[in-house]
């Protein structure tokens, strides 16, 4: 996750063209993003009822996030 956050950083400062790079780029970030976001609200289900969130709620959170 960490590593995703930090290559996509790097990937902006070195991105040269943002019609043929652009796309990949972004999507690395994305990736990092949603990660970390569910790292984190996994983290905070777990302080307030106790338990890491099932699969389906995980990705109920990703669907969530897109709309």
């Amino acid at each position: 996750m960490r590593n995703l956050m930090r290559d996509s950083i790097q990937a902006i400062r070195g991105m040269r063209f943002v019609g043929t790079n652009g796309d990949a780029v972004l999507t690395l970030g994305s990736i990092g993003t949603e990660k970390t976001m569910k790292v984190l609200l996994g983290c905070a289900a777990v302080e307030n009822a106790g338990s890491w969130p099932t699969k389906k709620q995980l990705k109920a959170w990703g669907t969530t996030s897109r709309a």
